[in-house]
C-alpha cells in the first residue's frame, strides 16, 4: 500500500507538471521569505542585547575613602542581581585614561590629580529595558561614599526604542508573508488536485477510502517541501560562494547547520500545510460533472 501511495504522489508530478513546478517555486519563495523573517528577528534580538551590553555606568567615589570602605561599596553594588560586572578605576588609572583619550596632560597646569576613583558598572542585558534603568540604579545612588553616578545612554535608549518598533514591524511583515506563502501553496496545490478530479471520482466509485485519496497528496506536499528545500539550500551555498569570492568577511560556519536545518524544516512544514488545506474539500461524496 505504501508503494501505491508513493506511486500516486509521483504520478501527480507527471499529470500536472506546470502546476507542480509553480508549487515548488512558490514553496521555495515561502521558505526564503520565512527564513529572512526569522533571521531578521534573531538579528534584532542580538542587536538589542549588544546595545544593552555596551551601556556603562560610572559611579564616582568621594575623596579620602579608606580602602576598606571602597571594598564595602563594591560589595553593596554587586549584591544587586542586575549587575553584570563591576571594575574599580583608581585615581591614577583615571588620570592615565584621561590623558590617553584626550591627548591633554593636565599635570602641566595642576600639581594634583582632580579625577576621582570610580567603579565602572555593566548591567545584565536580560534584566534591563528602556524604562527601568533609572529605577534599578536608584539604590546605588544612595550608597554612602558614592558622590555621583554618571551614565549617558540616551543614544542607546533611542536605538533600543527603534529596535523595539522595528521588531513589531518585522512581526507584522513575517505574519503577512507566511500567510501569503501558505495561500500561494494552497492555491497551486488546488490546481494539481483539480487536474486529478476525474481520477478521484473513479476511485470513489470503486470504494476507495478517503485516506487512500489524501495520503498521496500529503506525500506529494512532503516531496515538494524537500525539493524546494534542496533548491533553497543550493541558493544558500551559491550566495556564500559569491560572498567569499567578493572577499566579504562573514562568519559563514557558525550558523550554517542551523540555517540548513531551518530551510528543510520550513519547506516540509509548508508543503504539508499546503497539502492539508488543499485537501480539506475532498470527500467521498460523488461529484457530477
Amino acid at each position: 500500500m505504501i508503494g501505491f501511495y508513493f506511486s500516486e504522489a509521483l504520478r501527480a508530478f507527471k499529470v500536472a507538471k506546470l502546476a507542480t513546478l509553480i508549487t515548488i517555486i512558490t514553496t521555495m519563495v515561502a521558505i526564503i521569505f520565512t527564513l529572512c523573517s526569522v533571521l531578521l528577528l534573531v538579528l534584532s534580538e542580538n542587536l538589542d542585547k549588544s546595545i544593552k551590553d555596551k551601556i556603562e555606568i560610572n559611579a564616582f567615589l568621594e575623596n579620602n575613602l579608606t580602602e576598606n570602605r571602597i571594598n564595602e561599596i563594591k560589595v553593596e553594588i554587586d549584591k544587586n542581581d542586575f549587575i553584570k560586572s563591576i571594575t574599580f578605576i583608581s585615581k591614577q588609572e583615571a588620570e592615565d585614561n584621561f590623558i590617553k583619550d584626550t591627548g591633554e596632560d593636565f599635570r602641566k597646569i595642576l600639581d594634583f590629580n582632580p579625577l576621582p576613583a570610580s567603579y565602572k558598572i555593566k548591567l545584565d542585558a536580560d534584566k534591563i529595558n528602556d524604562k527601568n534603568i533609572d529605577e534599578l540604579l536608584a539604590p546605588i545612588k544612595e550608597i554612602k561614599g558614592i558622590e555621583e553616578i554618571v551614565y549617558d545612554y540616551d543614544f542607546a535608549l533611542e536605538l533600543l526604542n527603534f529596535i523595539k518598533s522595528a521588531k513589531n514591524v518585522i512581526y507584522i511583515i513575517s505574519i503577512i508573508l507566511i500567510i501569503l506563502s501558505i495561500y500561494l501553496i494552497y492555491s497551486t496545490n488546488r490546481l494539481v488536485i483539480h487536474s486529478k478530479l476525474q481520477q478521484y471520482e473513479t476511485m470513489k466509485l470503486v470504494g476507495a477510502k478517503l485516506s487512500t485519496i489524501k495520503i498521496p497528496i500529503f506525500i506529494q506536499g512532503f516531496i515538494i517541501g524537500i525539493i524546494a528545500g534542496i533548491l533553497c539550500f543550493g541558493l544558500y551555498i551559491a550566495i556564500i560562494y559569491i560572498l567569499r569570492n567578493l572577499n566579504i568577511i562573514v562568519d559563514y560556519d557558525t550558523n550554517f547547520y542551523i540555517i540548513t536545518t531551518l530551510i528543510f524544516i520550513i519547506g516540509i512544514i509548508f508543503g504539508l500545510i499546503g497539502s492539508f488545506l488543499s485537501s480539506l474539500k475532498i470527500s467521498l461524496k460523488i461529484e457530477r460533472f
